[in-house]
């Protein structure tokens, strides 16, 4: 399994879930936590992701 090891990612990253991965890379981008992101309304995550 060591091959596949993602050197991007630290080895606390690697127990979490693709789902928290992907929260955590969308965190990152946007640079808000992902519990405001989701409490935004549809029309307001689509501007924030442009």
């Amino acid at each position: 399994m060591e091959k596949y090891k993602q050197d991007n990612f630290n080895s606390k990253d690697k127990k979490l879930s693709g789902a928290e991965l992907a929260k955590k890379e969308l965190e990152k981008e946007l640079g808000i936590p992902y519990s405001e992101f989701e409490m935004l309304d549809l029309d307001e995550q689509h501007k924030l992701i442009e």
